[in-house]
């Protein structure tokens, strides 16, 4: 199984930086993809390549793609209305499209739309060494890490109620279940295998880690209190916090002031979070590829 790094954090804390510089620094010695699934996607403009909707090749080991959530949400609700084609009757089909117009503009469908994407990539056979997510901001992403729970359940629901009507139509036409000959029910016992597959992965801390990004500010470090204990009840392992854009050690005259705001927000952060790696990141002088070839030194 390939080794699979969510990097998350609150809006602006330095995630998309600290991603990029994580895959540069794996792809020296490793295959590594890199994942976007933030909607304002910066993998490309932080290598300055224009990055289109397959995988993009950067070098031997580095490999890039940016998730358009637009793209695959209509992708996912074509997937839907062809699936839905093949078991129904063009009657129902009519009410059916009518349904899938609204459903791309409902709340939700871009999220499962994402985690589509997301399932074919962690379970694709293609032979990176690690996965790397640059995720958006923390509220979406927690979303999406919760999805394997509320879907397994969603399925089971779901085949219980196929199985039913399956149930009654053969008592009716007085033949034999024929579960296994439903494509109906192929279907949804698939989903459901994948979510479970999925949600496997994301507990097994061999398979998946996540590393938070937070700065020394209060906001950030309440979000990332929050999304710990999240994180803790999806049984998802955290690997390390990264306080990013540090000034404490800077030799900068000007920052006086802010070091000693953050000085205290990292006794802070020491406290709360005294069980969990901490890895820090001085606040550079540097932008763009530098910024990353910087960060990678550290790493």
């Amino acid at each position: 199984m390939n080794k699979i790094i969510f990097v998350g954090g609150k809006g602006g804390v330095g995630k998309t930086t600290y991603s990029c510089a994580l895959a540069l620094k794996k792809s020296k010695k490793n295959k590594v993809l890199l994942v976007s699934t933030d909607p304002a996607h910066s993998i490309g403009d932080a290598f300055q390549v224009n990055i289109g909707k397959d995988i993009y090749t950067y070098s031997e080991n580095l490999f890039f793609i940016e998730v358009d959530g637009e793209h695959e949400s209509n992708k996912y609700i074509e997937k839907i209305e062809n699936q839905c084609k093949s078991i129904l009757s063009p009657i129902i089909m009519d009410e059916i499209r009518k349904q899938l117009i609204l459903a791309k503009v409902s709340p939700g469908t871009f999220e499962a739309a994402i985690f589509d994407k997301m399932i074919d990539i962690i379970l694709s056979p293609k032979d990176f060494d690690y996965i790397i997510f640059d995720t958006a901001p923390t509220g979406h992403t927690l979303k999406l890490l919760a999805f394997p729970e509320l879907l397994e359940s969603w399925f089971d629901s779901l085949i219980k109620k196929r199985e039913k009507i399956l149930m009654l139509k053969n008592m009716i036409d007085n033949k034999k279940t024929l579960y296994a000959e439903d494509e109906m029910l192929t279907i949804l016992k698939n989903r459901k295998y994948k979510s479970k597959k999925i949600k496997e992965i994301f507990s097994d801390k061999n398979s998946l880690s996540f590393n938070f990004v937070l700065n020394l500010d209060k906001l950030s470090i309440a979000e990332t209190r929050r999304a710990l204990d999240t994180l803790n009840n999806l049984n998802i392992y955290l690997d390390k916090l990264i306080i990013n854009k540090n000034i404490i050690e800077s030799k900068n005259i000007y920052f006086e002031e802010r070091k000693i705001l953050e000085e205290k927000e990292l006794e802070n952060i020491k406290k709360i979070f005294k069980n969990e790696t901490l890895f820090f990141v001085p606040l550079f002088n540097l932008d763009g590829l530098d910024l990353l070839k910087k960060i990678t030194e550290i790493l």
